[in-house]
């Protein structure tokens, strides 16, 4: 099967058990960087949609702790970059539907947490067949 067909097969499973949360544990999350060393201060995020896996806790958790969050706004040439944003705020929504920062500070993350429609048993992530998150 292709990447098209099984992107399009597991997005109307997700829809169908949409009510089934899955939840990120900040605590667990946070702990795992600190006791592998992970250092950071700028943390991209994404404002999720088409029901995945909702970042924003993880995001506000990390900004009390001292990390600085931003969100992805893609450019016309299809570039994708990380600009500061917090959850007071405003967004708009752009071309694909998705919610962005309006902020003009932009930003480098040094670690990012990157939206998917799967992952396999080896860790290889089907995202949505944009390739933003490749090229960034």
């Amino acid at each position: 099967m292709n990447k098209s067909k099984l992107r399009s097969r597991i997005l109307i499973l997700r829809k169908k058990n949409s009510h089934k949360k899955l939840k990120l544990h900040p605590d667990r999350i946070f702990r795992f960087f600190k006791k592998n060393k992970i250092n950071f201060k700028n943390v991209g995020g994404y404002y999720p949609c088409n029901h995945e896996i909702d970042d924003l806790n993880m995001l506000n958790f990390l900004r009390n702790k001292s990390a600085n969050i931003s969100l992805p706004i893609i450019r016309e040439n299809n570039q994708m970059d990380f600009f500061e944003w917090t959850n007071k705020d405003p967004l708009k929504i752009n071309k694909y539907g998705i919610l962005e920062p309006i902020s003009a500070k932009k930003t480098y993350p040094d670690i990012i947490f990157v939206p998917l429609v799967a992952y396999d048993v080896d860790l290889n992530r089907l995202g949505y067949g944009g390739g933003f998150y490749d090229r960034y």
